[in-house]
């Protein structure tokens, strides 16, 4: 997957895998500016970085945010399937949960927010994905 824009909802990609490290890093935009995010390493080798939203440097609009993403590195099982739930008392639907189920049934549960707010300053998060030989796939 080449840098791509997603929402909480769109986070079924991680389907089929098993996340073995979650890292907070400073991770370049598409304009080589440095932005906060998370580096996941799987199991088979695969590299995903999630960039964070950055907003409105004076209010709390645009900006995107995961809580809880290193809950991710606890169950080194494979991901089955991947369930969002935006929290209906939210006036901007943009605060979400994550249900994360893994092969031996267990249930992770991350609460995000795709921080899109008033809509002028952009929200969600930029997703890449590389392969195990540093292909973006």
């Amino acid at each position: 997957m080449k840098h791509e824009h997603k929402d909480g909802k769109d986070f079924t990609f991680l389907i089929g895998k098993s996340i073995m490290k979650v890292e907070d890093k400073k991770l370049k935009d598409k304009y080589g500016y440095y932005v906060d995010g998370y580096v996941l390493t799987c199991k088979d080798g695969t590299i995903i970085e999630v960039e964070l939203n950055e907003g409105c440097g004076g209010c709390g609009n645009g900006w995107s945010s995961f809580e809880d993403l290193k809950k991710l590195e606890e169950n080194n099982n494979i991901i089955t399937n991947v369930e969002i739930k935006y929290d209906s008392n939210d006036s901007d639907e943009d605060y979400f949960t994550m249900f994360v189920y893994y092969e031996d049934n267990t249930i992770n549960q991350l609460k995000g927010d795709d921080g899109y707010g008033n809509g002028w300053y952009g929200g969600g998060f930029y997703v890449t994905i590389k392969d195990a030989y540093g292909d973006e796939s």
